[in-house]
């Protein structure tokens, strides 16, 4: 930028700004990046191009979209729209109905979204099957509607029409030598296989969206497929292999340095390990989750990992080191003001100074416990707390 600026080359200086905005954007810069974008925009008014102003506008959306002014992002997007239908731009109004189809899918107006997709697939027909190199742009731009419109299926409840689009059959397979867009694809259907009762088809699913993005380094998603593969397997009984998966999700996420990855890993491995009975991993997984969560400055986390510590001493270990994570969790519940939280760790601490004969502190406990869940309006648990009283 600050090479162009110098030259006074207003083209590509406003293509460097769109450039500038949306690296901002990605990295959840949102000021720098409205400041680039807005001059972008700016410039490419004032000398008159067009293209590039769509080009601009289409970077708004997507700032717009990133910090979820979905509204905002609908008039960004629709500008875009009226530009790219003015000049014929056929492979370009295919990708702003797909992004205007995306917000009103978040927005849930599912018959706009469905109206977006479904003129994107008609316009992008000639490029069906991706089979014609004459139409490899419209073929780029039609997998993404393919995937989004697939989804919105499944959302509506079509599921079997959403695997025509989303199952390893779909007309999207000869697209798999993107790995990144192939492990969507598998995902997706792993979860309408799953909706639909197949469950072997399900799991095949998860491999083979394990297995491409593994094989070609594409971690986000790898790490992210695992995690489902595992929780999937959790649902169905079978800990052992959820965690392996669990295993190399962690790793995965903290190659990545992404904390928050880790942590919901971490602690899916933990609940794997108190299932196996494996009580030595169990405690360190959750100790190895309270630390990521209390590195990333979310309380919430931690909370969670020291009932997760509790419940294992208290299964397994001396009765007064459940009690200081109970005791270290009520603490923290009261700070965040988590009542239903506080109420429950309450509950176990009480049942702990109940069976060491401490009966005036069980009493204590329990009962707090009823009052924290009837100011949240949770009747039917406090009616289960007064219980233990």
């Amino acid at each position: 930028v600050a090479i162009l600026e110098s030259v006074d080359d207003s083209h590509l200086l406003a293509e460097a700004l769109l450039r500038k905005g949306e690296l901002h954007t990605i990295l959840r810069e949102f000021d720098p990046a409205e400041e680039a974008l807005e001059r972008s925009l700016q410039l490419r008014r004032t000398i008159g191009d067009t293209i590039g102003e769509r080009a601009s506008l289409r970077g708004y959306g997507f700032l717009r979209w990133s910090q979820q002014r979905y509204s905002d992002a609908l008039t960004y997007n629709e500008a875009a729209l009226t530009i790219d239908r003015r000049h014929g731009r056929i492979t370009a109004i295919v990708g702003d109905l797909h992004n205007l189809g995306s917000v009103y899918n978040v927005l849930g107006d599912l018959a706009k979204a469905r109206a977006c997709f479904e003129e994107a697939l008609e316009l992008s027909a000639p490029a069906k099957g991706g089979e014609d190199p004459a139409f490899l742009d419209p073929w780029e731009a039609r997998v993404s509607v393919l995937y989004s419109y697939g989804c919105l299926l499944a959302r509506c409840g079509e599921l079997d029409r959403a695997l025509q689009y989303l199952g390893p059959e779909g007309e999207w397979k000869r697209a798999r030598e993107n790995p990144r867009r192939a492990g969507h694809f598998f995902t997706a259907a792993a979860h309408v296989h799953l909706k639909l009762g197949m469950v072997a088809e399900c799991l095949e699913d998860y491999r083979q969206a394990i297995e491409i993005t593994r094989r070609n380094h594409v971690f986000p998603q790898l790490g992210q497929a695992l995690q489902l593969y595992a929780e999937t397997l959790m649902s169905l009984g079978r800990e052992r292999e959820a965690r392996e998966a669990l295993e190399e999700a962690v790793q995965v996420f903290a190659t990545l340095a992404d904390r928050r990855g880790e942590a919901l890993t971490s602690a899916l491995l933990a609940r794997v390990h108190e299932r196996l009975g494996n009580v030595t991993d169990a405690q360190a997984a959750w100790h190895n989750t309270r630390a990521l969560w209390k590195s990333a400055g979310r309380p919430q986390g931690e909370l969670e990992a020291l009932e997760g510590l509790g419940r294992v001493a208290r299964r397994h270990l001396p009765s007064l080191v459940a009690l200081r994570f109970f005791e270290e969790g009520i603490a923290l519940a009261t700070t965040l003001g988590d009542s239903q939280r506080a109420a429950r760790l309450r509950n176990s601490a009480g049942i702990i100074e109940w069976t060491r004969g401490r009966h005036e502190q069980a009493l204590a406990h329990f009962e707090q416990a009823p009052s924290l869940l009837e100011a949240h309006g949770d009747t039917a648990g406090a009616g289960q707390m007064m219980n233990s009283i």
